[in-house]
């Protein structure tokens, strides 16, 4: 076994560093998910979009740490304990969406259990067929609001809602970082509705990348309504996340201020 105890503690806290911040492989595709995932919210009626989230819990990185020896668990709690003074807990979950209504969730990194999480940076992936007929919605947008509601209520760990001891820990999030890694092909219709295009652009100049990632920010953005005459179950969302953004390359493509929002509607 690596000595650790005996290097200065200036590489020990950097050592703790990586391994709090490394974060876990994601699921090469929904395959995988369904022989490692639990099912958390059961569709309504047997439609198999709604609101269909599956999730496998957090298993905190601090928390194996704190298990090794008390001279690791006190310096560990030590170094998160200022990090989140800080603000510098870093939480990282995949998310992928199959076809236009399942979600898939699995967290990366999640350093420490936090009553407030600065910044939790999700990666969007879509996989499978986006066939949307006309005049029908995608759903994926409901089980994303489901997923973030159980989390923000009951914690990252609300897969042990189940458990002996039912504990609920309520949690709030500074930024939620949408990184949007890949895109669905837009319908066919949606292009000739202009749905995702601006007046005077042609679908062959805009090309499909990007009349994709428009198509995700609108469904991110209808998500976020909360006019009184919608029905929205996101009200969760808009008392605990403070800002939502929607990332793509590297490049901040949109920015919704949840109080301003709120304060349109």
């Amino acid at each position: 076994m690596f000595p650790l105890l005996s290097l200065p503690i200036e590489l020990r806290n950097q050592v703790y560093l990586i391994l709090l911040f490394s974060p876990g492989p994601r699921p090469t595709n929904p395959d995988v998910c369904r022989r490692t995932h639990y099912g958390i919210s059961n569709p309504p009626n047997g439609n198999l979009g709604y609101q269909s989230v599956t999730y496998v819990p957090a298993d905190t990185t601090s928390r194996r740490l704190l298990a090794v020896s008390s001279q690791v668990r006190s310096e560990v709690s030590a170094l998160v304990a200022a990090l989140g003074l800080q603000d510098k807990l870093d939480y990282h979950v995949d998310l992928m969406v199959e076809n236009t209504g399942r979600l898939f969730s699995t967290p990366r990194c999640f350093p420490a259990p936090a009553g407030h999480i600065p910044i939790l940076r999700a990666d969007l992936r879509f996989f499978g067929d986006y066939d949307l007929s006309q005049g029908c919605v995608a759903l994926w947008g409901y089980s994303l609001t489901s997923f973030l509601d159980m989390f923000l209520s009951r914690g990252p760990d609300f897969i042990r809602l189940f458990s002996r001891l039912r504990l609920r820990e309520q949690v709030s999030i500074g930024t939620l970082a949408i990184n949007i890694l890949d895109v669905p092909k837009v319908p066919e219709w949606m292009v000739r509705c202009m749905v995702v295009l601006r007046p005077g652009e042609k679908a062959e100049d805009v090309g499909d990348v990007e009349l994709g990632m428009r198509l995700v920010e609108r469904e991110i953005e209808n998500m976020l309504d909360c006019r009184p005459q919608l029905i929205r179950d996101n009200h969760s969302l808009y008392e605990k996340i403070q800002v939502v953004e929607a990332w793509a390359g590297g490049c901040l493509r949109r920015k919704w201020v949840m109080s301003t929002l709120s304060a349109e509607s």
